[in-house]
Formats: structure tokens, sequence, C-alpha cells
């Protein structure tokens, strides 16, 4: 996807480890059950979370060149914030909520260290190296 929207070179080295990602990837799907390749729901969320992580990585660096990563990241957060409280309730029937002092501040300091600021630091940087390359720092 980088080398289409992005225009960054695709190069022999990025292949290969393309090849043996999809073929490591066949393996553990078939897990030594060689008669067939199954797909079930599972590898199909799959799929569909790493198209739009992708999706995700070519945009964050487009946007990064334009705008502060200060408000990329508030933005992003916002939406994942949005999306994520409804399957709290859909999911989560009858809603829990804690009501520890310690449960809530745990939650609070992973949210502001671990997610906002390792994300900030990915996308100040992501305009340093190819999309491709990004993607190993974000896993």
């Amino acid at each position: 996807m980088a080398a289409l929207f992005l225009k960054e070179k695709l190069t022999l080295k990025t292949l290969i480890g393309s090849l043996v990602a999809i073929i490591g990837i066949y393996f553990i799907v078939i897990a030594g059950k060689s008669e067939c390749l199954h797909f079930d729901k599972g590898l199909l969320w799959i799929v569909v979370t790493m198209i739009t992580f992708s999706i995700m990585i070519i945009m964050t660096r487009s946007l990064s060149q334009k705008i502060d990563p200060l408000i990329i990241t508030l933005y992003t957060n916002i939406v994942g914030f949005a999306v994520s409280v409804p399957f709290a309730f859909i999911l989560d029937s009858p809603l829990q909520v804690s009501s520890k002092p310690s449960d809530w501040l745990f939650l609070i300091i992973t949210a502001v260290i671990v997610h906002g600021m390792a994300n900030l630091l990915w996308i100040q940087n992501i305009c340093y190296v190819d999309a491709a390359k990004a993607s190993f720092y974000q896993i």
C-alpha cells in the first residue's frame, strides 16, 4: 500500500520479507493440517485489522507532514474512544465499573503514558521512515 499510495520504493528485501511472512502465516493457519486451508471468522478479522492498520499508517504518515503530531494523537484517541465506548455497553452487560481508586489510577497512567505518549512519539517520527518500516515499530 505504501508503494501504491505514498510512492515509496518497493525493494527486493521488502518483497522477500513479505513473502517469508506470508509463508509463515500459511504454516500457522494450517497448523500441521495439510489437507486444506480453512478460513474462519477469526482469520477474517485479522485480515480486516491488518488492512485497516495499513490504511492508518498511510494516513498518519501523510498527515504527520502537514499537521502537528499532538493534534493527530488527540484526534485519533478521541475517535478510538468514541468507537470503543459502545462496545463496552454491548459486550459487558450489565456494565460493571470499578469503584477502586487504584484501578482508575492504573487506567489513567496506562492511557496517558503507554498509549498516549508512545503513539505521540511514533507519530512524531513516522515522517522520517518509510511506512513499511514504521509498521514494525507500532506493533
